[in-house]
């Protein structure tokens, strides 16, 4: 996803469009709008739905209303962006059973002055 700038506010409204993709298990929509970097030589779309599902059953096991809970959107940025990649965002839950577990992991890169959203990784915690 291209994004206007990298400010902190422009992130984490990002990071929300992709954590609405996952509660609704849009999975499709999630990979279409962000990418699916851990694809790992399998088609994209259905590497996405595999391990999105895998994921959300993961955290169903672990905490039934988890879509409803408190999510923190932690932001970490990189001092040398040499390779472009600017900042990192690890989506986790902020209360209930599986408090900490991490839903979303995204990558922000700059290339020729613009900004690009990834979706990195799902679940994982």
């Amino acid at each position: 996803m291209r994004l206007a700038d990298d400010r902190d506010d422009t992130l984490r409204a990002a990071a929300d469009c992709a954590l609405d993709c996952l509660r609704q298990r849009a999975f499709e929509r999630l990979h279409a709008s962000f990418g699916y970097a851990l694809a790992l030589g399998r088609e994209p779309d259905a590497a996405l739905r595999h391990d999105a599902g895998q994921a959300v059953a993961e955290l169903e096991g672990r905490d039934a209303d988890w879509r409803q809970r408190p999510v923190d959107v932690l932001i970490e940025r990189l001092r040398d962006d040499a390779v472009g990649v600017v900042a990192t965002l690890d989506c986790r839950l902020a209360a209930g059973p599986a408090e900490s577990a991490s839903l979303l992991q995204l990558v922000i890169t700059r290339k020729d002055g613009q900004f690009w959203l990834t979706l990195e990784g799902v679940g994982g915690g």
